[in-house]
């Protein structure tokens, strides 16, 4: 390595010739000393001849470079030296005559990391041959330190921290290295350094931070002027400048813009290096200049102003900097205006006057608030503290409640819940962490499962859920969350995704582990989980009534109620610690180099008790160099602040943390080190040697174990701080680059990472795309929640993205998309459905009107029929019908004439539905069949027409057409389809009175509605369910599964059918003996069918009616009533052809004229209705007629002519 400093300084030059050593010191000026050796030397101990000896032990040499032949350069000669000067700062270059290649020398070598762009290389131990290493440190022009050997880890360790300490404050690296060895106890022979560095610190890059700004102004310039002559007023501006230049640089540590000669000076704190402190700085720096101004004869205005400023080159921009100069024009001479931000972070002894009325000042449009600086506390008031190691202090009263939980949880075998609030900062993952460290020191075994929810990671399905139970060792619950894996030949997985199912398993799986062990489960930042990780706590806490385990959930105070599923009531809300546990955790912080008990109460003031704040501004203040009468004034009066600074601190690793924070709270490594490996500029700026050590060391970021390994920041505050210090500019360029990366990468989280990178960087029509893409793959997926989420994001971008005819395309399939979600998840009455289709409706043209305006409409007309708007919904399907003749597109006339068959189905006309339902399915093909669709009209013209034939008194057929929808919606394998078939077999079979079947179907839809949280069919299976059980004995059961049903009917919205699950609640009823409480049910059915004008259970609410008025009759008048009621459903059935109702309504009014012994005509009647039934006989209505009128007749030639 060629010496590269200049010629003054101390140079030792060894050089090996055949007859020894040939030695030559010089000061690079005029002094020297020649002398020649033995070698190899004599002694073990000396190879430097006593006369160079002597001259360096006399010379003033601080510093010496020493020049080597390779041949010498094993010789440890800085401990020779050492003892001739002690502290001698000596740095190696050897001329190597060795070729080696750079690449030879990298084994063993590792960077510094300390804040310099040419950072020394790193060897600890035996390094690679001196060829090697020489040209490996020459290449890449940086100094070597080589560690010997001998050095345990521990204490190479040290000896790095101590350099990292140290280089900086002492700007040569030499020098540094020195101080560094004596910090550690490292004697000279212990390390040698080849070559030698300065400390440059990294220029200024384009960024925002946090900045205070004052304006100076001197009052009466021009008068002074005019008045003193211009020789005299520029000596007194002179000495104004240098006053200002004393108190803002010198005292205060602000930094002045150059004197322009004119009338005023801006000054900046907090510019070059962030404290927060600089609102409280630049008012004492204000204060004293106005003091002593006048001493020269002068008096100044000042304006001071806080607020978040962009940098670029050193200089600050910002409408903050504005207001101060405007502020200044308020004060009074010698006084000080400051802006309410930088009055809010003066704390308390600063008292300020607040200026009356709100401010208008010039060249922004909101009045300001403004406040007159009245008093300052005294100088010894301000103080600050060392560092030291965080420790875990207070918080007992909910680690009590905690371990109480715990114990009633283990004891009882029963689940327990609790839920912490608390602002960000104010310690709730601690909280868990201590409380988890103290299970696991417990004697007995224990499973924790840890989920911390993440921002970046609310769009991805069980994405937190995945990550705990892989650092939990939870297999066999992070094997359920594994993607399917597909058929041979690539094809789809063979079993179709089923999330309840998913969900159940998973809860099993983790009650499974609580019944062999007690387990608890901490949830941190709960409110950044996605949906279908806190439907999994959900379901989770409701299933452990009766299993030993503690559910934890931590909350944002902000997120109260904004959660859904986690109850805040009786939470355990943290508050700040007192003054007593704030001392106490300062002292247990600054332990290696205790404060003065004035310093703690006076940071324990200022922290108000946020152990984050604490915590980090000890971090912080261990990492200083500045004196103790500097560093009081330092303490940073914000969090947002105190991180800042904390990043500064962080030197050239700044721009790595920049780079990190980019990617997220939490990031795989593997994504990491692609885009570390990219070729951009600004990434590559930021690769400085150990930037990313720096920053594992400096507690920024944490590794997370795991497979293939995680990296997180220790906070997301310090995330957030990271972020917001670069310029917009540069997060959308970063934001792009890693889009770029990710769009090949294997983590790319099914395309809604990616798209939240796009849409950082700006690309907004790429980043729609995206979050469309990751919508249908969630959709496809069954993580309906998500999807709606992922696809409100591409819609929101829309709207910054001017309306072409393209993009307002996708606006209209994602609305579509979104109303499909919304039918599945709340059914189809819901105000969000009719939402999502009026906002697809406001986007179809005239082109579209006769084909994505007519799927609107009838989204639009399964909306308004679902909630009993009939009239509107049958001109919506009649519009629709007529818009789509059957030599046009099929598919569309099928789902138009659904929907009118649906609609005409409800207001009674069976006759004209079921026609209508003929004319469809025998035209339908299962080609017809769209996947994705939300339901096949096929299957729901079969279901419906089962129910209406029932109704008609066509039993038999109504049978044979629900076994043909059945067998359909196996064959089209759709979810929805099979749910909605096996919920109206189960409907068929209670009509029919084959209650074990039907409870079976009705079973098989709850399981398959829940799987997909199809809400509006899940109620009415459940409805289903309650009846059969109830008719197979289970009242108390039955009806409690109708009343659920009933509610979650009416919850989507829904108000069309609800009429008849209530009619069937009051069937139940009259067979318990309550004929008041079927009333009140038939009442309120009527009502409700009254007012939508639903008209297919008509004749069923007038029966039932009947008969409960009739077992209430008291005279003959309410029978009479009774009767009538009974005669008119009758005769409604009828006339609306429903014969099926017929029989029962005849069967009913028979038994009133038999209890008045008019039995021959009752028999008559049912006689009549049974053979207007011929498709009806294996039911149990006709069962039942038969068996009465058997009775009635009483003979046996009666009962002959019915069996003929």
């Amino acid at each position: 390595m060629q010496d590269p400093t200049p010629a003054a300084g101390w140079i030792l030059a060894l050089s090996r010739s055949p007859s020894g050593l040939t030695c030559f010191l010089t000061d690079g000026l005029g002094r020297f000393e020649h002398a020649d050796c033995p070698w190899p030397p004599p002694s073990s101990h000396a190879g430097l001849p006593a006369s160079v000896l002597q001259a360096v032990a006399q010379s003033s040499a601080g510093a010496l470079r020493l020049q080597l032949d390779e041949a010498v350069d094993d010789w440890p000669w800085e401990a020779e030296l050492e003892g001739a000067r002690a502290g001698l700062q000596v740095a190696r270059y050897v001329r190597s005559t060795d070729n080696a290649a750079p690449g030879a020398a990298e084994k063993g070598l590792g960077s510094l990391g300390a804040s310099s762009r040419t950072d020394p290389l790193w060897c600890h131990g035996a390094p690679p041959g001196p060829a090697g290493r020489v040209a490996m440190a020459g290449a890449q022009g940086v100094a070597v330190m080589v560690v010997s050997d001998a050095v345990s880890a521990e204490q190479a360790a040290g000896f790095r921290a101590a350099l990292l300490r140290r280089w900086g404050p002492e700007p040569r690296f030499s020098a540094a290295a020195v101080l560094a060895a004596q910090d550690c106890g490292l004697s000279r022979d212990q390390w040698r350094l080849y070559g030698d560095a300065w400390f440059a610190p990294a220029q200024p890059e384009d960024e925002k931070r946090p900045v205070t700004s004052m304006n100076i102004d001197l009052v009466d310039s021009t008068r002074l002027l005019q008045a003193w002559g211009d020789e005299n007023y520029a000596q007194a501006h002179g000495a104004f400048y240098q006053l200002c230049r004393r108190i803002v640089v010198e005292e205060h540590h602000g930094r002045l813009d150059q004197d322009q000669g004119d009338d005023g000076l801006m000054a900046y704190f907090g510019l070059e290096h962030a404290r927060e402190d600089s609102a409280a700085t630049a008012v004492r720096a204000g204060w004293a200049l106005a003091a002593e101004v006048t001493r020269i004869g002068l008096e100044v205005r000042i304006g001071i102003a806080t607020g978040q400023v962009a940098v670029q080159r050193g200089l600050a921009f910002s409408e903050y900097i504005h207001l101060a100069a405007r502020l200044q024009h308020l004060a009074s001479p010698n006084g000080i205006i400051v802006s309410a931000a930088t009055h809010a972070l003066l704390g308390p002894g600063v008292v300020c006057e607040l200026l009356p009325g709100k401010l208008v000042v010039k060249g922004f449009a909101e009045p300001q608030v403004a406040y007159r600086v009245v008093s300052l506390p005294s100088p010894h008031a301000a103080r600050w503290l060392p560092a030291g190691q965080a420790r875990f202090v207070g918080r007992q009263r909910e680690l009590s409640a905690l371990r109480e939980a715990w114990f009633v949880a283990r004891a009882n075998r029963r689940g327990q819940y609790h839920c912490l609030l608390g602002e960000p900062g104010i310690g709730k993952t601690r909280l868990l962490h201590e409380f988890e460290r103290e299970l696991r020191r417990g004697a007995e075994q224990v499973t924790v499962l840890h989920i911390a929810g993440y921002e970046e990671m609310q769009s991805s399905a069980f994405a937190t859920l995945a990550l705990a139970a892989e650092h939990a060792g939870l297999q066999e619950i992070a094997a359920l969350l594994q993607p399917p894996r597909a058929s041979e030949g690539g094809a789809a997985p063979d079993e179709p995704f089923d999330r309840n199912e998913l969900l159940e398993r998973l809860a099993a799986a983790c009650l499974q582990v609580a019944r062999r062990a007690p387990i608890c489960v901490l949830v941190d930042d709960a409110q950044w989980l996605d949906p279908s990780t806190i439907e999994f706590v959900e379901r989770l806490r409701s299933r452990a009534a009766t299993t030993p385990l503690l559910l934890v959930v931590s909350l944002r105070e902000d997120a109260r109620g904004m959660v859904r599923g986690f109850d805040t009531e009786g939470a355990l809300t943290l508050q700040a610690l007192d003054l007593h546990e704030s001392l106490d955790l300062i002292g247990a912080l600054s332990a290696a180099a205790p404060l003065a008990p004035g310093v703690r109460s006076f940071i324990a003031e200022r922290a108000a008790g946020i152990p984050l704040f604490l915590e980090e501004t000890v971090r912080m203040v261990a990492q200083l160099e500045s004196d103790s009468s500097e560093a009081v004034h330092g303490i940073p009066a914000t969090l947002q602040g105190l991180l800042a600074a904390r990043l500064d601190r962080l030197g050239p690793a700044r721009r790595m943390a920049q780079l990190a924070a980019v990617l997220g709270a939490e990031f795989p490594v593997s994504l990491w080190e692609e885009v570390l490996a990219d070729a951009d500029s600004w990434i590559q700026s930021a690769r400085t040697p150990g930037a990313r050590q720096r920053l594992m060391d400096a507690g920024v970021l944490v590794g997370v174990a795991g497979d293939g390994g995680r990296c997180r920041f220790r906070h997301a505050l310090i995330r957030d701080a990271a972020y917001r210090s670069l310029w917009e500019r540069d997060q959308k360029h970063l934001h792009g680059v890693v889009a770029r990366i990710l769009e090949h990468h294997p983590l790319n989280d099914g395309g809604a990472l990616r798209a939240h990178h796009l849409s950082a960087a700006g690309e907004f029509e790429s980043a729609v795309a995206a979050w469309a893409e990751a919508a249908r793959g969630a959709a496809a997926a069954g993580a309906d929640r998500e999807a709606l989420v992922l696809s409100q994001h591409a819609l929101a971008l829309l709207q910054k993205l001017p309306a072409t005819p393209a993009l307002q395309q996708q606006a209209l399939q994602l609305h579509l998309l979104q109303a499909a979600r919304c039918i599945a998840l709340d059914g189809y009455g819901a105000a969000s459905v009719e939402s999502a289709y009026l906002r697809a409706a406001a986007l179809c043209n005239e082109a579209e009107a006769g084909t994505m305006r007519i799927r609107v409409d009838l989204g639009l007309e399964a909306c308004y029929a679902m909630r009993g708007d009939l009239p509107r919904a049958r001109a919506l399907a009649e519009s629709a019908v007529n818009n789509t003749p059957w030599e046009g597109n099929l598919r569309l006339a099928l789902q138009a004439r659904w929907a009118w068959a649906n609609v005409v189905f409800h207001q009674g006309d069976l006759v004209s539905s079921l026609d209508m339902a003929e004319q469809c399915l025998a035209r339908y093909e299962t080609t017809l069949h769209y996947p994705s669709a939300v339901q096949d009209p096929a299957i729901l013209l079969l279901c419906y027409s089962a129910w209406g034939l029932f109704q008609q008194g066509s039993a038999d057929e109504a049978r044979r057409r629900i076994q043909r929808a059945l067998a359909l919606a196996d064959t089209l394998e759709h979810p929805f389809s099979l749910a909605i078939a096996h919920g109206f077999a189960a409907s068929v079979a209670m009509f029919c009175g084959e209650h074990a079947e039907g409870l079976r179907h009705a079973e098989e839809a709850i399981r398959r509605c829940r799987a997909k949280a199809f809400q509006a069919w899940l109620a009415h299976a459940q409805v289903m369910r309650g009846r059969l059980r109830a008719a197979l004995g289970e009242t108390r059961a039955g009806l409690q599964d109708m009343e659920e049903g009933f509610r979650l009917w009416t919850e989507t919205g829904a108000r069309i059918t609800a009429a008849t699950y209530l009619a069937l609640q009051a069937e139940v009823r009259l067979d318990l003996g309550q004929p008041e409480l079927a009333l009140d049910k038939l009442t309120l059915a009527q009502e409700i069918a009254t007012r939508h004008g639903e008209r297919y259970y008509e004749a069923e609410l007038l029966r039932l009616r009947g008969c409960a008025q009739w077992r209430l009759r008291r005279n003959a008048a309410r029978a009479a009533a009774a009767q009538d009621l009974l005669q008119q459903a009758l005769a409604l059935a009828r006339e609306q052809g429903n014969l099926g109702f017929a029989l029962r309504s005849a069967v009913a009014l028979g038994r009133t004229w038999a209890e008045r012994g008019e039995a021959a005509r009752a028999a008559a009647l049912v006689r009549d209705a049974m053979q207007a039934v011929p498709g009806h006989r294996s039911t149990l209505d006709l069962r039942t007629a038969r068996a009465l009128h058997q009775e009635w007749v009483g003979s046996g030639a009666e009962q002959e002519h019915e069996r003929d």
